[in-house]
């Protein structure tokens, strides 16, 4: 997969431009694995490294993420929202909970990226569900359902108190030992912007067209409704179009897909529901 260069992205460059900001090199090269152990702490404790590999990334015995003998921890980059709604709580896993099982369950792996800051601040791609994306800071709040994986001091007893009093750094220096199961594949400076390629349009024609404008779920044919027809990524990855990601369903099907229930508020849903009710 070809990775975006933030460099010439033109809607970022834009919003850059009107700020006043220099157009300037998004990332910094960084070959973390050629720094010693000392070099990597210092970077790693100031969320600096940047192009770590995730497939270097294990998890303990506990489920909890680390990297070269180092928890960290993972979340998703690129945050779709709603302007109407105002923008979601975002959150990071300290560990396989069941929330981030379900994201393999789901096959939307490819969605986090691997930190170690900890002072709760990260990058974040906030996309707008509308169009347009900016890259900004926030604050991310720990996962519950990672605070009663590990039963982080005896959560759930107590547990808005644990929870609105948790320290990343603090939880970062309980656990140890590893043993390797499961790994996110790009870290917070690799992974594309989480958005459609800018010929994803003719492909999804194509695809729809082959599929003779019948949806995979429900087959329900759309012939001279195409507008109902839709082609969904199956990772959540938008930037995917891999053939084995890429599914051709109906806006109603596609609704009911995990993380699309927005689509149910759209007002393409409501004209489909009132022609085919």
């Amino acid at each position: 997969m070809k990775l975006i260069d933030f460099t010439r992205f033109e809607p970022l460059n834009r919003l850059r431009t009107k700020m006043g900001a220099p157009l300037i090199d998004w990332y910094t090269e960084v070959n973390w694995k050629t720094l010693t152990q000392d070099e990597f702490l210092k970077k790693l404790d100031t969320g600096i490294i940047e192009n770590i590999d995730p497939r270097d990334l294990n998890v303990d015995n506990n489920g909890v993420f680390e990297l070269r003998g180092q928890k960290v921890l993972v979340y998703i980059r690129d945050q779709y929202y709603d302007p109407n709604y105002g923008e979601p709580v975002y959150k990071f896993h300290l560990c396989q909970c069941t929330a981030f099982q379900n994201a393999i369950q789901n096959n939307r792996i490819n969605r986090y990226v691997v930190s170690r800051k900890t002072d709760g601040i990260f990058p974040v791609n906030l996309i707008n569900r509308f169009g347009g994306s900016e890259r900004v800071t926030r604050e991310l709040r720990v996962c519950k359902f990672c605070l009663r994986k590990v039963k982080y001091k005896g959560y759930p007893i107590k547990k808005e108190q644990v929870y609105l009093e948790f320290n990343l750094k603090e939880f970062l220096s309980l656990y140890g030992g590893t043993n390797f199961k499961i790994k996110p594949i790009y870290d917070d400076a690799t992974a594309p912007l989480n958005v459609y390629q800018k010929d994803f349009r003719i492909l999804s024609n194509t695809i729809r067209k082959n599929k003779r404008w019948r949806c995979e779920m429900c087959g329900r044919k759309f012939e001279t409704e195409h507008k109902f027809l839709q082609v969904h990524h199956i990772n959540g990855d938008k930037s995917d179009n891999s053939e084995n990601n890429l599914k051709c369903l109906c806006i109603k099907c596609h609704a009911n897909e995990a993380m699309h229930k927005h689509l149910k508020a759209s007002p393409l849903y409501r004209d489909y529901l009132r022609k085919f009710r």
